[in-house]
């Protein structure tokens, strides 16, 4: 295991939207690093795949409830104090957003205003990294990558619930946590950017490779909505090491690191919606597409800039999109027969053992 497993061995860590897609991986690579680990969902649905098939609920205490209910969270968070928190629950669709924008605001923001109260109720060290998205950045249009000082915004519901979000922790931050006084509230809260993340066991439909892997086992074609738009497309452990990573360095020096970061695959990584699909129906080995003319309103051009988390973090993504995509590819033919709490371990043990010990990283 890789050194930043010191940070969480023996520690008491919360993970809220842990029954998710990145939730579910973070929560087993906690466990894998020693931590004792908690967490908080609003369900266990279907979609809730990778969670219910790794059979997780079995190695960590998993509370399912709406974290809005103020009270019920501090009384769990209290309960467990935690030395660390992974702040990962939302509403995280586009789609629904459009659909039902006022569960989404209160999902997000009140969610995050419930969390941020609960951490003021705790009488010792905490660290907490807010995951957000590379959706809070306002379109400008712009043709280069979007930098931590770019101005946030927003224009579909779910884009701006999240920038709503960051504007809360902010402002929490320098009401009640400001980081120049930490050795007095002793609560430490960073950002994390990331997006449009993949890997095995996602099988959210409204997701671009879930999406495909559905589509290619039922013998229909891929539908393309936008597919001009160019994203940046990062492997799920790339991702969660980064957020590990995070709060390691946060707990090594909370007055340096309580920042926003864009965590994101290199610049010349991004990639088209095209030539992603196409490389997906290649590696699985069948598959076709086709072009919607019926778009949805999503930014066309979104790349983020991951300079500072590499020069000052020594964060380097691992994983090309073709390794990313041949893995998950991989996964999802396994998925159904195997024990999926150990393919998932398999892939966190691969990637400490030849991912990163092959590449430049910390």
């Amino acid at each position: 295991m890789h050194l930043i497993a010191s940070s969480f061995k023996g520690k008491k860590v919360f993970i809220t939207g842990h029954t998710g897609f990145k939730g579910t991986w973070l929560s087993l690579l906690m466990l894998e690093m020693g931590a004792v680990v908690c967490g908080v969902s609003l369900d266990a649905s279907p979609l809730r795949f990778l969670y219910h098939k790794a059979k997780l609920e079995q190695h960590m205490t998993s509370y399912l409830f709406d974290m809005t209910d103020r009270e019920k969270l501090a009384s769990v968070i209290t309960s467990f104090q935690p030395d660390i928190v992974f702040h990962l629950a939302a509403q995280p669709i586009v789609t629904e957003s459009y659909r039902d924008p006022v569960t989404t605001y209160q999902s997000n923001v009140m969610g995050t205003v419930s969390l941020l109260h609960c951490l003021s109720l705790l009488s010792k060290p905490v660290y907490t990294l807010f995951i957000t998205t590379d959706k809070v950045y306002a379109d400008t249009k712009q043709e280069g990558a979007y930098t931590e000082t770019d101005t946030l915004g927003g224009h579909d519901p779910y884009s701006a619930s999240k920038a709503c979000c960051e504007m809360v922790i902010d402002s929490w931050r320098r009401s009640f946590f400001p980081v120049t006084q930490f050795d007095s509230h002793q609560t430490a809260i960073a950002i994390a950017r990331s997006g449009n993340v993949i890997g095995g066991g996602d099988m959210n439909p409204t997701r671009l490779l879930p999406s495909c892997i559905e589509n290619i086992l039922a013998g229909q074609p891929i539908t393309l909505h936008n597919h001009n738009a160019t994203r940046h497309f990062q492997y799920i452990i790339d991702v969660i090491h980064a957020y590990a990573l995070l709060v390691a360095k946060l707990i090594e020096d909370p007055y340096t690191y309580s920042e926003p970061w864009n965590v994101a695959s290199n610049a010349d990584q991004a990639m088209d919606v095209v030539r992603f699909v196409k490389t997906v129906i290649a590696i699985y080995g069948k598959g076709q597409y086709i072009i919607s003319q019926q778009q949805k309103p999503e930014t066309e051009f979104l790349v983020l800039d991951n300079s500072k988390i590499q020069s000052k973090l020594g964060w380097i993504p691992s994983t090309s999109i073709q390794e990313a995509i041949s893995r998950s590819v991989a996964f999802y033919k396994k998925q159904d027969q195997a024990n999926v709490y150990r393919l998932m371990q398999q892939e966190i043990q691969y990637y400490y053992q030849e991912g990163i010990g092959r590449r430049a990283c910390l």
